[in-house]
């Protein structure tokens, strides 16, 4: 059996760590990554790496080896073929038209020139993210919106200043590096096309069996 499914993934592969370098422009070069003191080997591993999986039930559960393409997992891995069409909606018109007109007996003028127009519609997956081609996108330990930082994490346990509690454990930045952004919308490509031909010339006959013929061609596209 065959799962060729992608690589990338809609719940997320993450890295727990800390920023150890910045570039001239301030942005991050290196990031080193580990399990901050405190947090369960149940949510990271010792490298730091934790995945989000399906659990069966509609929600999702932390994973810290990379997750299985079969069972309750295999949705972990996102379906480029859900997103995509075979063949592209479209709408093609073509037009064509051509005359001559005999300028004597001998010579004789024509004429043709057609068009043809297309657009056509298709979908791609929502765009992803992945650090080996984007770079380190990080969600600082400050941010309110990440799990292991400052607003859930203490390494006294002590609780936040509007009196919510804190976990005991150290504070961690988390580095995204495999993301499917399913939240945006399914890319839509337009695709324009038209093509424009002409064709003017002259024909004739010469003495005996010789015929002859010279015309101007222009296309565009």
């Amino acid at each position: 059996t065959f799962n060729l499914r992608s690589a990338t993934t809609q719940y997320g592969n993450y890295l727990l760590g800390t920023v150890t370098g910045t570039d001239a422009f301030g942005q991050v070069s290196t990031f080193a990554g580990a399990r901050p003191t405190g947090v369960p080997a149940t949510l990271a591993a010792t490298s730091g790496a934790f995945f989000l999986v399906p659990n069966g039930s509609g929600g999702a559960a932390f994973a810290t080896a990379t997750p299985s393409r079969a069972g309750v997992t295999a949705d972990y891995y996102w379906n480029n073929n859900a997103a995509r069409v075979i063949q592209p909606q479209s709408n093609r018109t073509n037009v064509f038209a051509s005359g001559e007109f005999d300028l004597n007996d001998r010579i004789t003028v024509f004429a043709d020139a057609s068009l043809y127009q297309a657009q056509s519609v298709t979908y791609r997956e929502p765009d992803g993210i992945t650090q080996s081609t984007d770079g380190f996108i990080i969600v600082p330990a400050s941010n309110p919106y990440n799990p292991f930082g400052d607003r859930f994490w203490s390494p006294t346990g002590a609780a936040n200043a509007d009196g919510t509690p804190r976990l005991t454990g150290t504070p961690s930045a988390v580095s995204i590096t495999n993301k499917r952004l399913s939240d945006l919308a399914t890319r839509t490509d337009y695709v324009d096309t038209s093509v424009y031909r002409g064709v003017v010339g002259l024909r004739g006959k010469l003495s005996g069996s010789w015929s002859w013929e010279a015309a101007l061609l222009y296309s565009a596209g």
